[in-house]
């Protein structure tokens, strides 16, 4: 059995993203990619149970403008990232999510 690495995905996750990015900063939405992937993708990983993100994953997420974010999230993205999770880390960093509304083709739940 082939075992992957577990930062491969993230350095996939990260390509995936900064495919969208249209400048040389590697932004996109008000975010430093590689920042929000070093200080936040461990907490939107897995399948596992949810854990507090810390306040440096807290400090680029409030920067992210996450509608923008949530409008560039494709199928890849979906398939590395726990989506569940990823809406969690948002609001347990104080982003309020509009319930019925989209981040990518994952429906917010309700609960802010």
């Amino acid at each position: 059995m082939v075992r992957i690495r577990p930062t491969i995905p993230f350095i996939l996750l990260t390509l995936a993203i900064l495919s969208e990015a249209r400048d040389n900063r590697q932004t996109l939405c008000r975010v430093f990619v590689p920042d929000l992937v070093s200080r936040c993708a461990r907490y939107a990983r897995g399948s596992g149970p949810v854990s507090s993100p810390s306040r440096e994953c807290c400090r680029v997420i409030k920067n992210t403008d996450v509608a923008c974010a949530c409008g560039h999230v494709n199928w890849f993205v979906e398939r590395l990232v726990n989506m569940r999770k990823a809406v969690y880390v948002a609001r347990a960093c104080g982003i309020k999510l509009q319930p019925g509304s989209k981040c990518g083709s994952f429906k917010i739940p309700g609960g802010n």
